[in-house]
């Protein structure tokens, strides 16, 4: 078995990112890498965490409020990505596809479709 160690540092990005990155560090310890093995396996993401996910506020995370999402920029788009890999790789290619695809989606559908998004999978 490898064990990495993983050291702290503080590149003093803020109070903000840092929750960010401790919130989804915990999220991906506590439910993506138990199943790590499997996903990489099937290769499938798995479904049932997409809700979870939009709770966490990581769906559009580079989306204005106004229209549906977090608007907390790319920088924290970028640590919610690294702290997700952390688990598992592939969940977040997918997580990171889903994101960036809200970008180029039309302002004025941008909210109806965070909405949907998020509630098709919950």
């Amino acid at each position: 078995m490898v064990v990495f160690i993983m050291l702290e540092f503080d590149f003093g990005l803020g109070e903000d990112i840092d929750l960010l990155r401790e919130t989804v560090r915990s999220f991906a310890a506590d439910k993506i890498a138990p199943r790590a093995i499997d996903i990489d396996a099937s290769n499938e993401f798995p479904l049932d965490l997409w809700p979870e996910v939009g709770e966490l506020g990581l769906l559009g995370i580079t989306v204005g409020e106004e229209y549906g999402g977090s608007n907390l920029g790319y920088l924290a788009h970028v640590v919610a990505m690294e702290e997700i890999s952390s688990a598992v790789e592939s969940v977040m290619h997918e997580a990171s596809k889903q994101s960036k695809s809200l970008i180029a989606i039309d302002k004025n559908s941008r909210t109806e479709y965070v909405r949907n998004l998020y509630h098709s999978h919950t």
